[in-house]
């Protein structure tokens, strides 16, 4: 499933788009947009760590080959993660 790490952030944006409003859905969409840029270069890592910050995942090894992130990377996901939260409707970072 893409981007599963904000099911509940692209749930609430459907919702609000569905009841017409259009505004909130934009507004969730900004917020989220920035961490989905990230995920698409570290794919599944990233995907991972958003889930263990969200306290839904206890391990992020991946089979998958790809980039790793460095450290500047784990701080940006958080920043990312950060401009995200109010688009998350459970399981907020730690």
């Amino acid at each position: 499933m893409p981007a599963l790490e904000l099911t509940d952030a692209h749930a609430a944006l459907w919702r609000a788009w569905d009841r017409g409003d259009r505004a909130e859905a934009r507004r969730l969409y900004n917020l989220t947009l920035p961490l989905l840029l990230f995920q698409m270069t570290f794919r599944v890592r990233a995907t991972k760590e958003v889930l263990r910050r969200r306290r839904l995942l206890e391990h992020t090894g991946a089979r998958a080959a790809g980039p790793a992130m460095d450290e500047g990377d784990m701080v940006e996901i958080g920043e990312l993660i950060a401009t995200a939260v109010p688009a998350m409707t459970m399981h907020h970072p730690r």
